[in-house]
């Protein structure tokens, strides 16, 4: 069943003509500006669990240095996951169940084939640590001072599942570095005066708005999970444009497609 959103007129998106799409299809890729990301040396990404196809296809598109950080995936992280499918394999040995199977026995092949067993200046790396301020965590700037290059051009991907929002006022500090950011805003219900304020403070320009139909969908209630793209490089005054995008996917294509609309405040 077709959803129909209107969201407040801060959401509305530059118009950009070279966005394309990066990462794989439905749920991991995002719209990006093309510029944004040609006129990048480093991609520092926040947030992979096991699809790093973004990850992937913008390092093979633009050669830069690759970061990316998450606590939730490592040596451990692959070992209970094939664990848990061995003892499914031999408890429902159908079919179905050893096809899906065969991706998760070829995931940490192609995790260790990508990233770097042992870290080194070109990348591409993984940190197995979450970002933020919580103890143990590491903390945005720590990110920023661990990329081994001076005249940093970053493009920032963020998709830590409700913890972005601790992040906004650095971001918003150290913007200057930025080319684009892809954040996934979480529960934004709750959170939406933090996102407006940080919309409106942000240099960076909205060139994208895409909502992600994994995210609930209450009636008279702005989405659940909104992904949106900003670039440094939107020379376009002019703000609009029709929405989903040709070059989205659903996330969940098995869930509700979806219509956007603005609404004059």
């Amino acid at each position: 069943m077709m959803k129909n959103f209107v969201l407040p007129e801060y959401f509305k998106p530059y118009t950009c003509s070279n966005l394309i799409r990066i990462g794989k299809n439905n749920d991991g890729g995002y719209l990006v500006d093309e510029t944004s990301m040609i006129k990048t040396n480093v991609l520092l990404s926040f947030g992979i669990d096991h699809d790093w196809s973004f990850e992937e296809n913008f390092y093979l598109n633009t050669n830069c240095l690759v970061h990316a950080y998450d606590g939730s995936v490592g040596l451990i992280f692959f070992i209970k996951k094939l664990k848990m499918r061995i003892k499914g394999m031999i408890t429902k040995p159908n079919k179905d169940y050893f096809e899906v199977s065969k991706y998760w026995f070829r995931l940490p092949i192609n995790f260790y084939k990508f990233f770097n067993v042992i870290k080194d200046k070109k990348g591409p790396n993984h940190y197995e640590k979450f970002v933020g301020n919580k103890k143990n965590f590491i903390t945005f700037n720590e990110t920023l001072e661990n990329i081994p290059i001076e005249d940093k051009k970053i493009y920032l991907k963020i998709d830590i599942e409700g913890n972005e929002y601790s992040l906004l006022n650095e971001i918003i500090k150290n913007e200057e570095l930025f080319t684009g950011l892809v954040i996934e805003l979480h529960e934004v219900n709750k959170n939406i005066k933090i996102i407006e304020n940080f919309i409106n403070l942000f240099a960076l320009k909205i060139v994208h708005i895409h909502i992600n139909n994994y995210g609930e969908a209450k009636q008279n209630k702005l989405p659940d999970v909104i992904e949106l793209t900003f670039s440094r490089f939107s020379n376009s005054n002019n703000i609009g444009g029709n929405l989903p995008h040709s070059l989205d996917q659903s996330n969940d294509i098995n869930s509700w497609p979806y219509k956007i609309e603005f609404l004059n405040q």
